[in-house]
């Protein structure tokens, strides 16, 4: 459990979240199949300044909303995304059993969602979760910064439906894109995270690469959040080149070591007014691992870049 102050956007507030253990899923299988797994995707990214709105219909006529599975899979097979990444990854494994059930993607960020959207999409994702359970793992691609009327963390909402409402007690893995805001509501009912490692963004497939990857673990993971006070413009956070760039690579080293599965930087996306607003650091370790050491220290390295010029750097192409 994560307390209420845990997550406020102190310069660098470190805190360790212990996933707790969940009760053995009893679930009637196939003798052949080892484990079960669900997978879903909603991406919206939201800008709480925007007077605009989102409804339904962006999602159904210019984005992705599908529901059943051979039309999931279809779509992925020429689309570059999370689930095709996961799919490509599980499918192949032997005893494994992979069911997409949702995808509802957006063509392009706008102001909040309709309060009728927001409940259509959390709706229509919960009854497809609840008609493919049982199961021993979710594995869920989401944005990370999606905001509604009357709902400031859409996607954190999204994720303590599945445990509140569905009441889900085996494996839940989240990817985000790395522009997210981590809050607490994600963090409390996760067991592990990965996210995107590029800006521009050009590696979904292998962040649903890595999701399923940790779906596969047999290992029990602790989840280490250090959020700092900054908002860092998009343009300052190219993986190539830069100030983000040598965090990311702080963040891949710290990969190598002992005990450290995945680290995930988010430099949120500035247009959103929500509480919890701030840039994040989570690791994702094994229990013993010295994960609250380094994630002060890569929040301290990226806190003080603050100190390093005037002067942004900005890429000399343009997205």
């Amino acid at each position: 459990m994560v307390d209420a102050a845990d997550l406020k956007s102190a310069d660098r507030k470190v805190v360790r979240v212990r996933v707790p253990p969940r009760a053995p899923l009893k679930i009637e299988k196939d003798p052949l199949t080892d484990m079960n797994i669900l997978l879903a995707q909603f991406i919206f990214e939201g800008n709480s300044f925007s007077t605009g709105r989102a409804d339904l219909s962006d999602f159904r006529e210019g984005g992705i909303f599908l529901e059943k599975e051979n039309e999931i899979r279809l779509w992925t097979n020429s689309a570059e995304s999370q689930m095709s990444g996961s799919l490509e990854t599980l499918d192949h494994k032997e005893g494994i059993e992979v069911h997409p059930v949702f995808v509802a993607i957006a063509p392009s960020p706008s102001g909040r969602l309709t309060y009728d959207c927001y409940h259509s999409i959390k709706d229509g994702l919960l009854r497809q979760l609840k008609g493919a359970l049982p199961t021993d793992t979710i594995i869920l691609h989401l944005h990370g910064a999606a905001c509604a009327e009357e709902e400031d963390d859409v996607d954190g909402a999204l994720i303590e439906a599945i445990r509140s409402e569905l009441h889900f007690t085996g494996k839940l893995i989240l990817s985000l894109d790395l522009h997210a805001n981590i809050t607490r509501k994600m963090i409390r009912h996760i067991d592990a995270l990965t996210a995107y490692r590029t800006m521009p963004h050009m590696d979904f497939v292998q962040t649903g690469i890595r999701a399923a990857k940790l779906a596969l673990s047999k290992k029990s993971f602790t989840l280490t959040v250090a959020k700092i006070s900054a908002l860092i413009p998009p343009t300052d956070t190219d993986h190539h080149t830069g100030r983000f760039c040598s965090i990311l690579n702080e963040a891949r080293h710290l990969e190598t070591l002992p005990g450290i599965t995945d680290v995930s930087l988010f430099p949120v996306q500035p247009w959103l007014n929500v509480p919890e607003l701030g840039s994040s650091v989570v690791i994702t370790a094994e229990a013993r691992s010295e994960a609250p050491r380094h994630a002060q220290n890569i929040a301290d390295s990226w806190y003080a870049q603050r100190n390093q010029g005037k002067h942004l750097s900005f890429p000399g192409r343009p997205w």
